[in-house]
């Protein structure tokens, strides 16, 4: 597999830049709150159907040599930046909290998702439905 990449780390760096890619498509400029929980809930169902992925993306996400090279990715996706505008039209002066409690729900239900011993301890389907609840609470409502 390695014969199809430069390296090791370009290979890790590829898987990342997949999982990037899977959360970019589901985020536009011209989502409404509505849309964005939408996106969550099909983004959190991804997770729960991947989760052999989302331990290696989690698990990559943190390697020293694969994570330098992601700084620079925020220019390359939009999601991010779609996301704030969303936040910024909705709660001024806290969009960037809430992008933080949004980053934080999302890691967070992914690593519990992703390591076997936390889904014996959690209700992972239970959590996936605690978290759309608290959003749409916290952003419709």
């Amino acid at each position: 597999m390695y014969s199809y990449f430069e390296s090791k780390n370009d290979l890790l760096y590829q898987i990342l830049i997949s999982g990037m890619q899977k959360v970019e498509a589901d985020f536009s400029p011209e989502m409404t709150m509505e849309d964005f929980l939408a996106s969550v809930d099909k983004i959190l169902s991804h997770i729960l159907e991947n989760k052999q992925f989302f331990k290696l993306y989690n698990m990559l996400s943190v390697q020293p040599k694969v994570t330098q090279r992601l700084g620079n990715l925020a220019n390359e996706y939009n999601a991010p930046r779609n996301m704030m505008t969303l936040f910024q039209n909705k709660f001024g002066e806290a969009a960037m909290q809430e992008m933080l409690l949004a980053s934080i729900i999302f890691k967070g239900f992914s690593i519990i998702v992703s390591f076997g011993d936390m889904q014996k301890i959690y209700q992972v389907d239970a959590i996936k439905n605690v978290v759309m609840d608290f959003l749409k609470e916290r952003y419709v409502n």
